[in-house]
């Protein structure tokens, strides 16, 4: 199952976060996800490749902190990749903010903690689709 999910980041904190996210993730649940640091090699033009994964991509995780909730490539690629579409997600999560302030275009997105619990509810809602996920057998990882 082709899960074309991206991983995006801007800002050490983030990018650090986001990259055991990407490690823990794709092993865990054997997910191939799209991660600037992964998947663009030194040397390449960066722009087509972040163009082209976001036009494959229909689901977005999104690593947030009070740095970055502003960041125009942040803000850029979560449009990007909703789309418009309702069926696309933009899962914002938030890593040591409180709320996605109301001047932020995040702000219009359904987003989580930093914790055990939104994580949870983040890979709940992104591998609900994949018959092979036993949600019990997660909760024990």
């Amino acid at each position: 199952m082709k899960n074309n999910i991206f991983i995006s980041w801007s800002g050490e904190k983030s990018k650090q976060i986001a990259s055991c996210f990407y490690e823990w993730f794709c092993n865990t649940f054997n997910i191939e996800a799209w991660f600037s640091c992964k998947d663009i090699k030194i040397g390449e033009l960066w722009e087509p490749k972040i163009q082209d994964a976001l036009q494959q991509s229909t689901r977005g995780i999104f690593f947030i902190t009070k740095e970055n909730v502003f960041a125009p490539w942040i803000n850029f690629e979560a449009g990007a990749i909703s789309k418009g579409n309702p069926e696309n997600y933009v899962c914002i999560i938030r890593v040591d903010s409180h709320e996605i302030p109301k001047e932020s275009p995040l702000f219009h997105y359904q987003n989580s903690s930093f914790n055990k619990e939104g994580i949870c509810d983040l890979i709940n809602n992104i591998l609900i689709e994949n018959s092979d996920f036993d949600e019990e057998e997660f909760k024990k990882t």
